[in-house]
């Protein structure tokens, strides 16, 4: 697969409130859960319930990595799998938060751009909703294992992580810091990461210049993007999403 089509197939990079699982005790959630609140639990070190997301991606501007992000909060995994995209749309990949919780406080209003697409028949009126714009993608770096993206994604979200939870952290050549927000999971045999493990990500490749570090918050952590978040979109072997604090 060439490069471009990689960026073509990475924009999908912004997260919101989002289609909810409750977690079982065994870590897994079964593909037919529907929506409910985003995830929200202040206990440190435990998770009641988790966000999950999974995107139809509509390619805009003819700029590479630039596209339109709809989700639908009372769709299923099982759904979303059926759909077969329309030309110039593609599906997003499945993820679990990594958060303690997230709200998205608004959502875009760009002129000529439809705010709600009908893809699923059996559920009522237009259920994917506009909640995101992917700007641009840059490639940024690459392992054997997959490719390393920044992009600029235009979002209204505030993210939470509680004090005493884990958080895990990609660090690039110049400083800057990524936290982890999503990561991808099997939409046919749901298993939740266990994010507060500090080996869950190992083995984990970084590029070169790059590290990564894991570690137990203090305090709590709030990440607050009112307009442009800068999003680190690991797409490979196994799919991670990570935003700029």
């Amino acid at each position: 697969m060439t490069t471009a089509t990689h960026l073509m197939l990475i924009s999908v990079l912004a997260l919101s409130a989002c289609t909810t699982a409750e977690v079982r005790s065994s870590g897994t959630a079964t593909t037919d859960d529907t929506a409910g609140a985003a995830a929200d639990d202040s206990s440190p070190g435990r998770t009641s319930s988790v966000a999950f997301t999974h995107k139809m991606m509509k390619t805009i501007d003819g700029k590479m990595g630039a596209s339109l992000a709809y989700e639908c909060p009372e769709c299923s995994f099982a759904q979303h799998k059926a759909i077969v995209p329309p030309e110039g749309w593609q599906k997003g990949p499945t993820q679990v938060s990594a958060f303690s919780s997230a709200t998205m406080r608004s959502t875009p209003k760009l002129e000529g751009v439809e705010e709600a697409v009908d893809f699923i028949a059996e559920v009522p009126g237009k259920e994917y909703k506009l909640i995101a714009k992917n700007l641009s993608a840059t490639l940024v770096g690459s392992t054997p294992t997959g490719l390393f993206v920044k992009a600029q994604v235009m979002r209204d979200t505030l993210f939470r992580y509680a004090a005493g939870t884990r958080i895990h952290e990609l660090t690039d050549p110049d400083g800057a810091v990524f936290v982890l927000f999503a990561h991808a999971v099997d939409p046919d045999n749901v298993v939740i990461p266990d994010f507060q493990d500090d080996q869950v990500l190992q083995p984990f490749e970084a590029p070169e210049g790059w590290s990564y570090s894991t570690r137990v918050l203090d305090t709590e952590l709030l990440m607050d993007i009112a307009e442009v978040a800068t999003v680190l979109a690991v797409r490979g072997k196994i799919d991670s999403t990570w935003q700029q604090r």
